[in-house]
């Protein structure tokens, strides 16, 4: 039997087409992102916001990663049970280890190429129409003008900061006393329980980190002597304000700034998911093996139930989301973009990825899973969603377990429901689709620094921000897919990423067959799989 043979299954279209729409959301939910009222840590803030766009962010945001983590999943037990350890680590090392060494030798500098060329604001005041931005830009007067308009002292950002913490995290000792003449409570934490007393204790290079993302000027000098005088405001916590450090201190803040930097410093920015995707696969493999040594096997039918996913999947996931350290502020995982994942985000795509893996073994060809799918997406959209918004970042602790249960809930139901949705109008061959499948790996890997550019050239036009987005991802997507076309597809670039692809009228040479990795076929015993491999070995 030859290894063409045992790859010979066709395609699914439907998981195909929505590991690609989940790819592109996530060029809509970065373009979004310039409209925010505060947009802490990117390039562009327009100067037109919109409140409405945070909603749609996170509704995309909810489900979006646990979809694709799932997918993901469920295409490498696929290529597991198809062609063995060997073959599945050599193809991810290819499709995912090598896209994404490239793409910090040059994506990722070029955003920030970009970033740097982009992130003056559109005019004077368009970084100080929040309390936030007068704080970072150490504007008092802006301040006190802002809070003479009804701006709330005590406010809190997307993570909990009051207006107050930051000041005291950059040492603002002029914002802070205005802060405090009107009203501030100097007690306040953020949702990481952090109090203004703690984040001063902050190192001067984790400081000047955070500061440079959020392009507040700073001096060490000035952030120590302003932490110093603001401590005077915090009676409770005014002897936990660093002083001069000592050989231990030292070596402390130095151990602090490492640690930092190894989770925090933005080394991968939006390809994150493949850097996740290395270790998870890794984690697979070695799961693998440790589970056909084991005298019991694990029942797996489970994956093809609605009510075991709620009832056994759902908890689990609304843990880890509990123990995030900014999902109070935020609807939806936290983001691990840093040089090592942060373990509790790692530990939750894991278990989407995981059951996308048990979920390939259920062979559901019935469509079980998702048989209920409208629904799904009625119950998500319309309960799930509006309840943990409201619910998940809630003082009250029964309130909050209920809302992060229903933020785990709606990731769940949503990525069922859109497998559902997808089964039912995508399970046929589509040639828009599939080439639109094909160039979504190029789109999103490539996108930021287009979208960056984009989002500056409409950043001052005065149109609605409802008209200037749908402006923003045409545009984006426009240039992306004509560089698809012309630079990427039929190139060195394109084979790393999809394949070999051939020009129309061309004659096309033998497949690769480790790269039909979207098919469906029942699941087979390892025996069997074994066999073939052997039998295709031999041939």
């Amino acid at each position: 039997m030859s290894k063409a043979t045992v790859l010979s299954d066709p395609r699914r279209h439907d998981l195909d087409a929505l590991r690609a729409v989940a790819m592109l959301l996530g060029i809509v939910l970065h373009g979004m992102i310039s409209f925010l009222p505060v947009a802490s840590g990117w390039a562009v803030q327009d100067s037109r916001q919109a409140d409405g766009f945070g909603v749609v962010l996170s509704m995309i945001h909810g489900f979006r990663m646990p979809l694709f983590f799932l997918i993901s999943g469920f295409f490498t037990m696929m290529l597991l049970r198809r062609r063995g350890i060997p073959a599945l680590l050599w193809h991810r090392f290819r499709r995912i280890f090598l896209p994404l060494v490239l793409g910090l030798i040059t994506i990722i500098p070029s955003v920030w190429i970009v970033s740097a060329f982009v992130q003056q604001p559109a005019d004077a005041n368009a970084s100080a129409d929040n309390l936030w931005a007068a704080v970072i830009m150490d504007q008092p007067d802006r301040v006190q003008a802002l809070i003479d308009d009804g701006h709330d002292v005590n406010a809190r950002s997307d993570d909990g900061a009051t207006p107050f913490l930051l000041a005291a995290f950059l040492g603002r000792d002029d914002v802070a006393e205005v802060l405090i003449r009107n009203g501030a409570d100097p007690t306040l934490a953020n949702y990481k329980g952090e109090t203004p007393a703690n984040v001063m204790q902050a190192p001067w290079s984790l400081t000047k980190m955070i500061a440079g993302f959020v392009k507040a000027p700073v001096k060490q000098e000035a952030v120590q002597a302003g932490r110093e005088k603001i401590a005077q405001w915090i009676p409770e916590k005014s002897d936990d304000i660093a002083t001069p450090a000592g050989s231990a201190d030292q070596a402390k803040e130095t151990w602090q700034a490492l640690l930092a930097a190894l989770f925090f410093v933005p080394v991968f920015l939006h390809l994150w998911f493949l850097w996740f995707l290395c270790f998870l696969v890794v984690g697979f493999v070695i799961s693998v093996w440790v589970y056909r040594h084991l005298p019991l096997k694990l029942p797996t039918t489970w994956a093809a139930s609605a009510f075991w996913v709620i009832a056994l999947v759902v908890p689990v996931t609304a843990l880890l989301q509990a123990s995030m350290k900014s999902n109070a502020g935020q609807f939806g995982p936290d983001t691990s973009i840093g040089l090592l994942p942060l373990p509790v985000v790692l530990a939750y795509y894991a278990v989407f990825f995981f059951f996308g893996a048990f979920y390939y073994r259920v062979n559901d060809t019935p469509g079980r899973l998702s048989r209920h799918w409208p629904a799904m997406l009625l119950v998500s959209l319309a309960i799930l969603f509006p309840v943990g918004l409201t619910w998940g970042g809630s003082g009250n602790q029964t309130h909050r377990m209920v809302g992060l249960l229903c933020q785990a809930g709606y990731a769940w139901l949503m990525s069922i429901g859109m497998m559902g949705l997808f089964r039912r109008y995508c399970d046929t061959h589509s040639p828009a689709m599939r080439y639109l499948s094909d160039s979504s790996y190029w789109l999103y890997v490539a996108h930021m620094p287009v979208i960056l550019l984009v989002q500056a050239w409409v950043r001052d036009w005065d149109l609605s921000p409802y008209i200037k987005l749908p402006i923003i991802c045409v545009v984006t997507s426009a240039v992306l897919l004509i560089s698809y076309q012309h630079l990427v597809r039929y190139t060195p670039i394109g084979t790393l990423l999809n394949g070999k692809r051939v020009r129309p009228g061309r004659h096309r040479p033998t497949h690769d067959h480790t790269d039909a990795i979207l098919i469906d076929t029942a699941p087979e015993t390892d025996a069997v799989v074994e066999a073939k491999i052997a039998s295709s070995g031999s041939s």
